[in-house]
């Protein structure tokens, strides 16, 4: 059974955090927390998210997030989630 789609309200601070199952690392070269920071910037360019602030860890990163429009936060995760690391 798929999950249902969160509901994210425009205007809202949202902390956003993914990790690694059992720990394992996503990121290994600089190029991959660049790759990553480009796909953050381009997915921003296409929904215009306000990112507040971000930590990038080796097996786990941390977005706080404020997207504008309803719905928009769902938009953003889909579009930042392109990273082949993960």
């Amino acid at each position: 059974m798929p999950r249902l789609a969160r509901v994210d309200i425009g205007d809202q601070v949202y902390h956003v955090i993914n990790r690694a199952n059992g720990r394992m690392q996503i990121f290994d070269t600089p190029e991959d927390y660049q790759h990553f920071e480009k796909l953050l910037l381009d997915a921003k360019e296409l929904v215009d998210m306000r990112i507040l602030a971000y930590v990038l860890m080796p097996n786990h990163w941390h977005l706080i997030l404020q997207p504008k429009h309803n719905g928009d936060l769902g938009l953003f995760m889909h579009r930042s989630s392109r990273f082949q690391g993960l």
